[in-house]
């Protein structure tokens, strides 16, 4: 093994070991609600608890569908993903609007179950696809909708997007409301 591919395995087990812990607190907030906890209002204003365990599932859900534009970004010379980044920024007030509104619809058409199936097989994607990742892919990334995520860096390589969900997530589980130990 060439330190090159012992490189790539530290950063691929890292981040999944970070999408494996991930795993785990998304299920035991799930699992920690009862139908009224599901409802409870969170300390995010817009959303209940479960609106935001569907928000935090769309976030693990981008990483998917953005690879393969990050992957043929990341092959351009690096300015040519800035004017693609400018266009989303420009439709930031659609993209606010789109994000707000999904969750309020996700938790009429996912249970808490099926939102817990769907969480894993949206984690198990961005798993595969962060195992077909090959070396020289790490240095490639693009710019990023800055406006759309405060945790967006200008730049953000492949690394920073496969670790993006796990870094907003940790953020949303503070808004959280756990259901009361005593009634």
């Amino acid at each position: 093994m060439n330190s090159a591919d012992s490189t790539s395995d530290r950063r691929k087990d890292a981040i999944r070991r970070e999408l494996e812990t991930a795993r785990s607190e998304f299920h035991a907030l799930l699992d920690s609600l009862s139908d009224e906890g599901w409802e409870r209002q969170s300390l995010n204003p817009a959303w209940t608890n479960g609106h935001l365990l569907f928000h935090i599932t769309l976030g693990f859900g981008l990483i998917p569908s953005l690879l393969p534009l990050i992957r043929l970004f990341g092959r351009l010379p690096r300015g040519y993903s800035r004017p693609f980044a400018s266009l989303l920024n420009w439709f930031t007030p659609l993209f606010n609007r789109v994000n707000a509104i999904a969750p309020l619809v996700g938790v009429r058409i996912y249970s808490r179950e099926s939102l817990g199936k769907k969480f894993d097989s949206v984690l198990d994607a961005i798993v595969k696809r962060l195992d077909l990742t090959v070396d020289e892919e790490w240095e490639s990334g693009m710019y990023a909708p800055v406006k759309w995520e405060p945790r967006f860096a200008e730049y953000m390589k492949i690394e920073d997007f496969f670790r993006y969900p796990v870094v907003h997530f940790q953020h949303h589980k503070t808004q959280f409301v756990a259901e009361e130990l005593s009634k």
